[in-house]
């Protein structure tokens, strides 16, 4: 089976360029699985597609920058590690756009990711990598990071199924930041038993949660949009809702594309992160100063600028 994955790769790759890097490793790593695993593991010999900004032990996490080419991990990232311990094997990495910026695959590492279904279209981002891979069948199962909408756009535009976690439900361990207010990883696949296997495997446990009497929770209309299929699923929500909690019509109005456009905190956080995390490990770079004198509104990958 594993071998079928990839030649799928080899054969096609070329033009839907979804994946960085084959494991190098898999072989003796799925020795190691057939050794050491439970053949009754939920994921045993699974071949899992991961996103290039998750550490994954001995591969490089470029995050889809060339300026991080030499970034070998050195140890797995969390989520990984709880899939190997569940019989998973780590098949390859997968494009995604620079940094994970943005609502498209294209990155200085490897160019344009393209739809399986149309090549003239986007497999959606920032895990379009992920995506298009699962639709082209080279893995059975993946990993993509969603920080707006990063797991959800690709499941959507390759026919997969995608799922974002609760923030926190995930271990974000060894995963490449953009905003950690808001990032979390998720699991992506062809089949919805599939992802629910793969978010059991690497998600903490359940505890238990109480609500309050009657919660009062607020209703800002304006946050629906006008759709109005949108609209009926949103009424069907809050009918739900009102058997458990109070809800309180708030008479506001909000402009969400201004909010969009001048509240977002994305750019600011993965400027922070930057400065923090990445570019401390670049001191012999020579662009360097220059990447760091970015003010953080200003700040986009230079794919983004072509």
């Amino acid at each position: 089976m594993i071998r079928y994955h990839i030649d799928r790769i080899e054969r096609f790759d070329q033009t839907i360029k979804a994946i960085i890097t084959i494991n190098p490793n898999w072989p003796s790593d799925l020795s190691e699985i057939i050794r050491t695993i439970d053949p009754q593991a939920p994921l045993y010999c699974v071949p899992v597609l991961v996103k290039d900004n998750i550490d994954v032990l001995g591969m490089v996490t470029t995050a889809g920058s060339l300026s991080l080419s030499h970034n070998v991990a050195k140890q797995d990232a969390e989520i990984i590690r709880r899939i190997r311990q569940a019989g998973g094997l780590i098949l390859a990495k997968t494009n995604l756009h620079e940094f994970a910026i943005w609502g498209e695959t294209i990155s200085s590492v490897l160019g344009q990711t393209k739809n399986p279904y149309d090549l003239s279209r986007t497999p959606g981002g920032s895990s379009g990598g992920t995506g298009a891979a699962l639709a082209m069948d080279y893995g059975l199962v993946g990993l993509g990071t969603d920080t707006i909408n990063s797991v959800r756009s690709p499941a959507s535009a390759n026919h997969l199924i995608g799922l974002r976690p609760t923030l926190g439900k995930l271990s974000s361990e060894g995963i490449i930041p953009y905003s950690l207010t808001q990032d979390t990883a998720g699991p992506m696949g062809r089949y919805l038993a599939d992802v629910e296997l793969l978010y059991r495997v690497m998600a903490d446990e359940w505890g238990e949660i109480s609500l309050p009497p009657r919660l009062k929770v607020g209703v800002v209309r304006s946050f629906f949009g006008s759709d109005p299929e949108v609209l009926a699923v949103m009424e069907q929500v809050l009918s739900k809702l009102s058997s458990k909690v109070e809800l309180i019509e708030l008479p506001v109005s909000f402009d969400n594309q201004y909010l969009i456009d001048q509240v977002s905190v994305h750019l600011y956080d993965l400027k922070d992160h930057l400065n923090h995390s990445i570019w401390p490990s670049l001191k012999d770079h020579p662009s360097r100063a220059w990447l760091i004198s970015w003010p953080p509104v200003d700040f986009l990958p230079g794919s983004s600028r072509i």
